[in-house]
């Protein structure tokens, strides 16, 4: 009997330890893309809807986590500058602590890949039924309104990314019944699903959250690191080269009357590739339909802090357009005091902004592309503002020494 009774406690305390799982959220990385555009895993995008992080007492903050209210305010500290964002994951906003220090230092939200269009178009709607979808895609909103639910409740502002891009955008949107198997629709029926895709998500962003979202990148990475165009795009390859004309007409057509339409690119500081997207940009800028330009900004300790102000003004004097930083980040070299001179390049660098500023140039938003080096799409390059346990890295502090 007692070897019975044995076996039974035995087994209680397995179940018991099954259900147990770790509370430590910062050790899955959430990914982005890489900025030579490698497609990763979306958070959150399988229709799901998270609940919003709530606020704790102090009491019971998570001691792996370092206490932040103290820290220097970023967007106090540049609030006649321009917006100051954070690219935001669910693992952010799911997390307390996360979510209180994003809500401290940042006044401009984007969602670091769940406004991605293969968080929202709907395959699986779109098989139920191919031929009544086959040129208006169905979408979930389900993703985006988590988002926007967030940012509403806590006050951001919203940087929407993005409409069209060659990564994150599933394949069989562009196949004969949305399946690769059938291979890919003619041009025309892939500008009807564009136009459709675009009108359905700036008429429902607008209709459900009027006001929230300031920018939209319409159109991201369409030039190639050689030379022109990407080619190994999907878009490219079914509607042509003209596929960014016609991305920013219809966003246009449809976009309220308050949201700036941009384009978005990584290296577009580089004078090869920034005399090409300006080469591109100009009939776009001709026509009115666009309204400004976002430097991506994934770079290392190698960046000339000159080279890119001259990108900046360039892209201002020739085009004319408002100016965004969207995804900045400064990936650490093999150095022992990189530290050091990683602070003193974030510090150059927001130097510049305010020059620019103070020029006359419109650089209305600056954004960093996540929150803590563990959460990074760089992980292992340390290329953001705070460490895992969110204390505050010296390039945390060059920004703030910039301020003035």
């Amino acid at each position: 009997m007692k070897k019975y009774r044995l076996l039974a406690m035995l087994s209680a305390a397995m179940i018991l330890l099954a259900g147990c799982g770790s509370d430590d959220s910062s050790s899955s990385a959430e990914a982005d893309k890489p900025a030579d555009g490698t497609s990763a895993v979306t958070d959150a995008s399988d229709g799901s809807e998270a609940e919003p992080a709530k606020d704790k007492p102090a009491s019971e903050r998570n001691s792996k986590f370092v206490e932040t209210a103290d820290y220097p305010k970023l967007k106090e500290l540049y609030k006649d500058d321009f917006k100051f964002g954070c690219a935001i994951s669910t693992t952010i906003q799911n997390t307390p602590e996360y979510s209180e220090l994003v809500c401290e230092q940042f006044n401009s939200y984007t969602a670091e890949n769940a406004m991605k269009p293969e968080a929202t178009l709907d395959q699986k709607e779109a098989l139920s039924d191919p031929d009544k979808y086959n040129e208006h895609v169905p979408l979930n909103f389900s993703n985006m309104k988590t988002c926007l639910d967030y940012a509403q409740e806590h006050g951001f502002a919203v940087r929407g990314h993005t409409l069209v891009w060659h990564s994150q955008t599933p394949e069989w949107f562009f196949c004969v019944g949305f399946q690769k198997k059938n291979g890919t629709v003619d041009r025309d029926t892939m500008l009807k699903r564009m136009e459709n895709y675009i009108k359905d998500v700036l008429e429902w962003t607008n209709e459900n959250y009027p006001g929230l979202i300031y920018a939209w990148d319409v159109v991201n990475e369409a030039i190639s690191d050689s030379k022109g165009m990407r080619k190994e795009s999907k878009w490219y390859e079914v509607v042509g080269e003209d596929f960014v004309q016609k991305a920013f007409e219809y966003a246009r057509k449809y976009a309220a009357a308050d949201v700036k339409l941009f384009y978005n690119d990584y290296n577009a500081y580089q004078s090869r590739k920034r005399k090409d997207i300006i080469e591109m940009l100009q009939p776009i800028v001709d026509a009115g339909n666009i309204d400004g330009m976002g430097l991506q900004s994934h770079v290392g300790l190698y960046l000339n802090p000159i080279e890119f102000k001259t990108a900046i003004k360039d892209y201002y004097k020739k085009l004319g357009l408002e100016i965004h930083i969207t995804e900045l980040d400064l990936g650490k070299d093999k150095s022992e005091d990189w530290e050091t001179k990683q602070e003193e390049l974030y510090k150059k660098l927001f130097t510049a902004f305010k020059e620019l500023k103070a020029d006359g140039v419109p650089l209305t938003s600056v954004t960093v592309w996540g929150l803590t080096d563990g959460m990074s799409w760089r992980k292992g390059e340390n290329a953001l503002l705070f460490n895992d346990d969110l204390s505050r890295k010296p390039a945390f502090d060059g920004i703030v020494a910039a301020a003035g």
